[in-house]
């Protein structure tokens, strides 16, 4: 399936893709033991520090479950929030965007069988920070997907920054579109250069550069639905053009003048969590994306060119 621009604008334009039977407020059917949900979404993950953890205690006791439906699959929406947030504005946006993902990719959809999803919402205020010669989770990631125990599969969400393009990183992840959806001949290659010839202190998991690509690709398609492809195009280059700054910024923290000095092995790019992944390649392929969703695209051009 290709995803360039006009597929994905047919696709959440159709009405008759996806039936949405109802978006319920169930908050009331279930009594939480929240203590344990904190401790099992946020303590218990190496993506979130202490100083997290503590401040969610505060929303212990303010807590929302939406239930949505589409088609065979259930969604469980859980806010958690402090006292006058107005969780309402959240739950349609998310509602929104789950409208247009699930539409996007229905067949990836269907075939993983997944028809339980838990999603769990912390709204931190937290935004994420380049500022720093080596970054750590605590700095740029904002959610998980955890796929195991199979009783325990959930997506958990504590950063409000940037939510629904976390949403959808997360969504990819849950529904293995990551490592599906370029043809794997170009998923090998760009992995291959990448293990063989960028020196790191950290693995580089080439699948999490293509998530957030997808995922800042989706999200700014979604966000202008209703503009014209050309307008829509401006807005793509509105967002290359700010995770190249961003991009450059993580660049000259750890002294890199050229970019290629990475390609080539000349210097030990400095990561605590996937870094290069979110804006490195992510940014790379960003650039590249018209080429990459071209229903003729050359491979060997795509991978002659990415990294220079």
């Amino acid at each position: 399936m290709n995803y360039n621009i006009n597929t994905i604008i047919h696709k959440i334009n159709n009405k008759n893709i996806i039936k949405f039977k109802k978006l319920t407020n169930i908050t009331h059917d279930y009594i939480l033991n929240t203590k344990k949900i904190h401790k099992e979404n946020i303590y218990n993950t190496n993506f979130v520090n202490s100083n997290t953890y503590k401040d969610t205690l505060k929303y212990l006791n303010n807590y929302k479950i939406f239930k949505i439906s589409i088609n065979k699959s259930d969604i469980y929406v859980y806010i958690f929030h402090h006292d006058d947030y107005n969780y309402y504005e959240l739950i349609k946006k998310i509602y929104k965007y789950l409208q247009l993902f699930y539409k996007t990719f229905e067949d990836f959809i269907v075939k993983s069988n997944k028809n339980i999803l838990k999603l769990y919402i912390y709204t931190l205020p937290y935004k994420n920070v380049f500022n720093k010669h080596i970054l750590n989770t605590n700095d740029i990631n904002s959610g998980y997907t955890q796929f195991k125990p199979e009783d325990k599969v959930k997506i958990v969400i504590y950063k409000l920054h940037k939510l629904t393009k976390v949403l959808i990183h997360e969504l990819i992840h849950f529904f293995n579109i990551d490592t599906n959806i370029l043809p794997v001949k170009l998923y090998n290659d760009i992995d291959n250069f990448i293990q063989n010839n960028i020196k790191t202190n950290y693995p580089i998991l080439t699948f999490e550069g293509i998530t957030e690509f997808l995922a800042i690709y989706l999200n700014t398609i979604y966000k202008n639905k209703g503009l014209n492809i050309n307008q829509i195009k401006i807005k793509l280059e509105e967002q290359i053009n700010i995770y190249t700054k961003y991009m450059n910024i993580i660049l000259k923290n750890q002294n890199i003048n050229d970019i290629n000095n990475i390609f080539t092995g000349k210097v030990i790019f400095k990561q605590n969590t996937n870094v290069f992944s979110y804006y490195i390649l992510a940014t790379l392929l960003f650039k590249n994306y018209d080429k990459i969703f071209k229903s003729n695209r050359d491979i060997l051009y795509i991978n002659k060119n990415l990294f220079k």
